[in-house]
């Protein structure tokens, strides 16, 4: 594991980099439970805005758009089985190519925030932070169970005794 530390601690660098399936998971939690599911603009030019179907919608420079992302990220045309959680869907190379199509922050995972996108400029910070807190609940909890978006049930790890032994010691010599 990347940048682990004394007893099992880790930093951003550990979840960025060595921590793929805990990446994937926040990744599939925002498409799940986009944190804005509402998201205004106004179109930059004239285009025309194409569906899966084949419908054609007109949209004049000016105009007001607002997109729906919890509809949007539930789109079967992108995601296979999209009302699943599906913690691994963004692993490998398919799931990096499914990260286009993940837009929780105001434009698509894989753009970067700039002046004119309005993209949510903290979104690697947002990311890298739920992975830490995701990490942290595996590595403190031995059990957790979940309702809905709540937690229902938390057990504690047990310290092992090595490391136990040692904060007893560490606790002595002060």
């Amino acid at each position: 594991m990347v940048g682990k530390g004394k007893d099992g601690e880790f930093g951003f660098a550990t979840v960025r980099e060595g921590m793929p399936l805990v990446r994937s998971t926040v990744y599939e939690m925002l498409r799940m439970q986009p944190p804005v599911p509402l998201q205004f603009g106004r179109a930059r030019r004239d285009f025309v805005l194409r569906s899966h179907g084949g419908a054609a919608y007109q949209v004049s420079a000016g105009e007001v758009l607002c997109g729906y992302q919890p509809l949007a990220m539930r789109d079967p045309e992108v995601f296979e089985r999209p009302e699943e959680f599906v913690p691994e869907r963004f692993l490998g190379d398919d799931g990096a190519r499914l990260l286009q199509h993940l837009f929780w922050s105001n434009g698509p995972e894989t753009a970067q925030p700039g002046p004119g996108n309005k993209q949510c400029a903290a979104k690697e910070v947002v990311v890298d932070t739920a992975c830490m807190l995701l990490a942290e609940l595996f590595r403190r909890y031995d059990d957790f169970e979940v309702e809905g978006t709540s937690f229902t049930k938390l057990v504690k790890r047990q310290a092992s005794p090595s490391v136990a032994q040692a904060a007893a010691a560490a606790g002595a010599q002060q």
